[in-house]
């Protein structure tokens, strides 16, 4: 029953009436981007957490920066 309230809820704020996401939204949105539970999400530091934030992962183009960041970072470390 929660569940479908909280879709419910997604629903009419964001898709229906437009509503911008709060701090809260971003981090379920980033955390479940990244595939991290709650607890891992929480167990990151405050600075962790909002570096992942302000680079907008839900979105599709915050993803593809996130990506190719992660594939240049793999690239310095082989060499």
């Amino acid at each position: 029953a929660q569940s479908i309230w909280f879709y419910l809820r997604w629903l009419l704020k964001f898709n229906l009436l437009g509503e911008a996401y709060g701090r809260e939204e971003e981090e379920y949105l980033t955390y479940k981007t990244l595939n991290l539970t709650y607890t891992r999400w929480t167990e990151l530091s405050e600075e962790q957490r909002q570096e992942l934030l302000d680079k907008k992962l839900w979105t599709k183009r915050g993803m593809k920066e996130y990506r190719r960041e992660l594939i240049q970072s793999r690239r310095r470390k082989k060499y």
